[in-house]
């Protein structure tokens, strides 16, 4: 998990939580491991076409979006800090 965790930015945890839910959801280990590491099981590889085209198309909707510039930003911001007492 440690490999994934790092490219998709995320902890380890993180990715195996997501994975447990994935397998719920598709009744499928997806990802077992293996003497030979973590391999895809046939659902796995089945599904990574459609995914990695459905991930294709969000990735051109979202280059579409404007970037956020601060400088004319209409929206409103509120920023919290706890407050920290003192011993």
């Amino acid at each position: 998990m440690g490999r994934a965790a790092d490219r998709l930015n995320l902890t380890p945890s993180a990715v195996s939580h997501g994975l447990g839910r994935l397998r719920r959801l598709l009744n499928d280990p997806l990802f077992p491991r293996t003497p030979k590491g973590v391999v895809p099981t046939a659902r796995a590889t089945e599904l990574a076409a459609p995914i990695a085209e459905v991930l294709a198309r969000v990735r051109s909707v979202m280059a579409t979006a404007a970037p956020f510039d601060p400088a004319t930003a209409m929206r409103r911001f509120a920023i919290g800090a706890p407050t920290v007492s003192q011993p």
